[in-house]
């Protein structure tokens, strides 16, 4: 799956090689490959264990069967998406069904499988996230703070900064009452983190929160962790998604660090792809047969809705092309830095979106403090990068691989 989306046409390897057949191996067609993925994931799905409690150790990060089922929810959507259907461009009916029954084999089956939303969002991203009933497979990673300290605000002992969300990001999360921020709205431009998306506060650190001790970030020009300071955010903000501000670097401190679980399948994300796969099914967004017991709607209010979130309802007479624009505007916000907006783009043929780059630009007179958005990077987005290129060396091994369009 990693290598398909990447590359497109890859060899499709389903026994032992030689080195010289591996030479000569024949690219398959990501439709194939994509295939090829379902229906292993449909064949070994009811051999697996709902989970592995009553298993010697009880160790958590096998795969089990709703993994299995995730990643033929997840292959499934993939072959549907119009970067992948490159006979109908997305508009091939039969595959969307397909995507949206592969993902309510999950939701029609969550009591059994022990899958759901957490009531809480926050449980989703700390050292004890694979405990949660949304979590379905997490990959593990060992005692340490390294994170933290890639992640902690520059002018934080220790803080180093890497990964600073966009002013596109924080923009796309909406007001706590269901409508979207708006720059344009001196009220909100005026105070732009009061009363968000409850979600927004647990995965963006904007300035005034008071992150990751008990001190608000300066986030400000001249503020303690704004510019100019070497390496302080240039976007006007910081990540708080999955830092764990229990660490301290402060000396004499006593945390030493902690265990990062990163998500790979979750609850929310198949109900997202159920409602992404529906609407394009039957444009209808209320839609449900024998099959698919949800609607579209349904499953994406169950997403907004969950306890801790409670944001307004989408309403029944949204048309179908405007709640496909909510349903990717909640990907983007609900699955932030979980590794899929990269990739959703693409799938989507919508790369374009990712041209221009905002900042928040953060200025203080006196007690009063000043927002406005700015362009930040103007970017160059070209179809070849639709697809990696394949390394050279793979080229010259293998004679009858296939450069990826625009890399020749």
């Amino acid at each position: 799956f990693e290598l398909v989306r990447r590359y497109q046409n890859v060899p499709l390897i389903t026994k032992p090689l030689t080195m010289a057949e591996a030479n000569v191996a024949e690219p398959a067609t990501a439709e194939q490959i994509l295939d090829f993925i379902i229906s292993e994931c449909a064949a070994i799905a009811g051999k697996l264990p709902i989970s592995y409690e009553n298993v010697p150790g009880g160790e958590k990060g096998h795969i089990t069967r709703a993994a299995a089922l995730a990643l033929k929810a997840r292959a499934a959507l993939y072959a549907a998406s119009p970067l992948y259907d490159i006979t109908s461009n997305g508009k091939n009916k039969d595959k969307w069904i397909v995507a949206a029954k592969a993902a309510y084999e999950i939701i029609g089956n969550s009591t059994e499988l022990g899958v759901g939303l957490d009531n809480s969002f926050s449980n989703l991203f700390g050292s004890k996230n694979y405990l949660s009933k949304e979590v379905i497979l997490v990959r593990a990673t060992g005692t340490s703070s390294s994170f933290e300290s890639a992640n902690f605000p520059m002018g934080i002992q220790g803080g180093r900064t890497t990964t600073c969300p966009t002013e596109n990001l924080a923009s796309a999360f909406e007001m706590a009452n269901g409508t979207a921020f708006d720059w344009n709205n001196v009220t909100m431009r005026e105070n732009p983190y009061n009363n968000r998306d409850p979600r927004f506060y647990l995965t963006i650190a904007h300035n005034g929160m008071v992150w990751p001790s008990t001190k608000p970030v300066e986030i400000w020009e001249g503020g303690a962790n704004g510019l100019p300071l070497t390496n302080a955010t240039t976007t006007g903000y910081y990540l708080r998604k999955y830092v764990d501000n229990s660490i301290s670097f402060e000396a004499g401190a006593s945390s030493a660090g902690t265990n990062h679980n990163w998500v790979l399948f979750r609850y929310a994300e198949v109900l997202l792809n159920y409602a992404e796969a529906m609407v394009n099914a039957y444009d209808n967004i209320e839609y449900t047969d024998t099959d698919c017991g949800m609607s579209a709607l349904d499953a994406i209010n169950a997403v907004r809705g969950r306890t801790g979130v409670n944001l307004k309802t989408l309403s029944k007479t949204m048309s179908t092309i405007d709640f496909l624009k909510r349903v990717k505007n909640e990907r983007r916000v609900e699955l932030a830095f979980e590794g899929h907006r990269f990739w959703d783009l693409r799938r989507w043929k919508e790369l374009g979106d990712s041209k221009d780059i905002y900042a928040v630009k953060i200025t203080k007179n006196g007690t009063r403090v000043t927002y406005t958005k700015s362009m930040l990077i103007r970017r160059t987005v070209e179809d070849k990068l639709y697809f990696y290129p394949i390394a050279n060396t793979e080229l010259f091994k293998n004679t009858n691989l296939k450069q990826n369009p625009g890399w020749n």
